[in-house]
């Protein structure tokens, strides 16, 4: 109950300050029940969910993933089933994503476990009209010792982001400083598999709730991007909430601060990574920079710091000649910065003369 209680409380935080996170869900968040005793994944044990990988018993070493199970619905059993919770999640237009169907340890699993977890998410979420995810945060951070076939499973299955990766030394992509500060708060592409991204986070609790604020005021000098998060269910304690209410009116009230869930930070991201500089102007001004601007799925908020300030702005449509169109797109100037004035939904290029 801890969990329902901590997904109402939450948005309850963030409703006053219009607050859109990113919720990662496993694959019984989905579920309304299960009184037809489905057997998902064919529910497995693991040999390596033993006491030598630090479990503390041998327990799934023997005994079926979902035996606890308790094949019911969200009625009879609301600790187990949360189906119900998605319309609200959904109604606040937040994002929900994977935190695995299976809560398996990500570095010990196969190949094919991840290809069955992640279809068997899909497929659960499909009924709520959640789509596939693209966002995956690993359980316990659990991303240390992924193979390379594991990794490929992922980016297949269309995973472009991940986060809670492994803080273990020889996985770790983040390093800390004190306080657990991260040192280079910037999603970073996977070594090896540069089509994901890896984003940093930071725990947030009662106690590291300074720490906190000394992150976000960090990654903003840093220009970068910091994935804060707690479990839902830990979200329940006054001081917790308390926590909470501190950071999310820190960030959501400082200018300086985007707070989006993470799918659209680094969709924004790949979208900026992807932005050229086709011609630059002569030494007159008689002829324009052109800056071409990639389909970002309707990135909001685009300015472009151009090295002049313009005496003439024209639009096309990024299809190349012959087919190029003039475009009518709302922006203002305010010296050399050139402000769009409603989302960027599809490629252009902007063309910017000196002098007229």
């Amino acid at each position: 109950m801890r969990m329902r209680e901590g997904v109402t409380t939450t948005l309850r935080i963030f409703a006053p300050y219009g607050v859109r996170a990113t919720y990662f869900a496993t694959g019984y968040n989905f579920l309304a029940g299960n009184t037809e005793r489905r057997q998902f994944i064919g529910n497995p044990t693991y040999a390596w969910a033993n006491t030598e990988n630090r479990w503390t018993s041998n327990r799934w070493t023997e005994t079926p993933w979902f035996a606890p199970d308790p094949y019911g619905t969200n009625a009879t059993h609301p600790e187990w089933y949360f189906a119900d919770l998605v319309p609200l999640l959904k109604a606040a237009d937040q994002d929900i994503q994977s935190h695995t169907f299976s809560h398996f340890y990500g570095g010990f699993v196969t190949a094919a476990d991840w290809r069955s977890d992640l279809a068997t998410w899909a497929e659960v979420a499909a009924p709520h009209d959640v789509p596939p995810a693209t966002v995956l945060a690993f359980p316990w951070s659990s991303s240390g010792g992924m193979s390379d076939a594991s990794w490929q499973a992922l980016a297949d299955a269309g995973i472009a982001t991940v986060t809670r990766t492994s803080k273990q030394s020889q996985f770790n992509l983040f390093p800390r400083g004190t306080h657990e500060r991260v040192l280079e708060p910037h999603c970073r592409p996977l070594p090896g598999h540069a089509a994901i991204l890896a984003c940093p986070d930071f725990y947030l609790t009662p106690t590291s709730l300074d720490w906190a604020i000394e992150q976000i005021d960090y990654t903003i000098e840093q220009g970068g991007l910091i994935d804060i998060w707690a479990h839902t269910e830990e979200v329940i304690t006054p001081q917790q909430q308390a926590a909470w209410q501190r950071v999310v009116h820190y960030a959501a009230t400082n200018p300086a601060v985007w707070v989006a869930p993470l799918h659209e930070q680094t969709t924004w991201q790949r979208a900026v990574a992807e932005v050229q500089v086709l011609h630059v102007q002569g030494a007159q001004g008689s002829e324009p920079l052109i800056v071409a601007l990639p389909n970002g799925a309707c990135l909001a908020g685009v300015a472009l710091r151009l090295p002049f300030a313009p005496q003439q702005v024209a639009f096309w449509s990024d299809g190349g000649l012959p087919t190029q169109q003039v475009l009518t797109v709302d922006y203002r100037l305010e010296d050399n910065v050139l402000i769009f004035e409603h989302p960027i939904c599809e490629p252009l290029e902007v063309h910017a003369w000196l002098r007229t």
